[in-house]
């Protein structure tokens, strides 16, 4: 009996340390996994004011990159004294040098590859405002990472998206993916993207589609996608994340005009110029 106990004993005693083997390199692989590439976001601001919700998002933005260790670019362009207050609250401001919000969104991303070199990384593109996405940054970027696609667009919940945005700017928003998306199938490109989402990442190498295309507005952030799908076929991949949006701008929006009509000059200027660089 005692030598059986023995035995017993030995054997757990192995099982035990193998599990812990197991255990301490799967932890091991998940840190080189979420460590091993850069990843370099970076966004886009323009306040007239401090006292604007959209300024204290930012402002927030930039305190939850810090939490979660990530490096954060912003390429402002508000009044000095706008500019200066950003300054304080967030470590790597710069100011805008060129005239468009698409200049703009090029300038962040020099920033990026000029930190990330030479070894090259993510660049992560976001606006301000949608400050919970900063805790989706690894899980957008680990499918490049792991050499499962070139760019990654990343997908709202559904249920997240209708219950925390705005009630016009789900609608727009909802519709103006249909559309895209259904030129984007005419060309063999079957996912089903979250187009009016707003961020996307994509590998470093990928960046000159962003640098070449001289879009002034949202369409800088988007052309470039369906660019290096058409010209390199590039793979793009729709990553879901249950990304809840600002319930202080759900409040300020729902019903109000101005940002309705917003909306709609958004689908105006961005479907017909989507279906044009999809179709021709």
């Amino acid at each position: 009996m005692r030598r059986i106990n023995t035995r017993l004993l030995l054997v757990i005693g192995i099982a035990v340390s193998l599990l812990w083997v197991v255990f301490v390199w799967f932890q091991t692989s998940r840190l080189l996994e979420d460590t091993g590439q850069q990843i370099a976001a970076f966004t886009v601001t323009y306040y007239k004011s401090t006292d604007v919700l959209r300024f204290d998002l930012a402002v927030r933005l930039c305190r939850e990159a810090e939490r979660h260790q990530h490096t954060l670019f912003v390429v402002d362009g508000s009044p000095e004294p706008v500019h200066q207050e950003l300054r304080r609250f967030c470590p790597n401001v710069h100011r805008q040098t060129t005239g468009s919000r698409g200049g703009a969104i090029r300038e962040g991303i020099q920033h990026c590859l000029q930190h990330m070199e030479p070894r090259g990384g993510v660049v992560l593109w976001q606006e301000p405002e949608k400050v919970d996405l900063v805790r989706w940054y690894r899980t957008i970027a680990r499918p490049l990472w792991h050499s499962e696609a070139h760019i990654v667009v990343p997908v709202r919940q559904a249920k997240a998206f209708q219950e925390t945005y705005p009630k016009e700017q789900y609608h727009a928003e909802s519709y103006g993916n249909l559309m895209v998306n259904a030129f984007a199938a005419k060309r063999g490109l079957t996912a089903s993207l979250d187009w009016f989402f707003g961020p996307v990442a994509f590998l470093s190498d990928k960046a000159p589609h962003w640098l070449e295309y001289q879009g002034t507005a949202w369409d800088a952030q988007m052309v470039p996608i369906l660019h290096a799908y058409l010209k390199e076929g590039a793979k793009i991949l729709g990553v879901e994340i249950d990304y809840r949006h600002s319930p202080l701008m759900k409040a300020q929006e729902d019903g109000d005009t101005v940002f309705g009509e917003k909306r709609l000059m958004q689908l105006n200027l961005l479907v017909p110029a989507l279906k044009k660089e999809w179709l021709g």
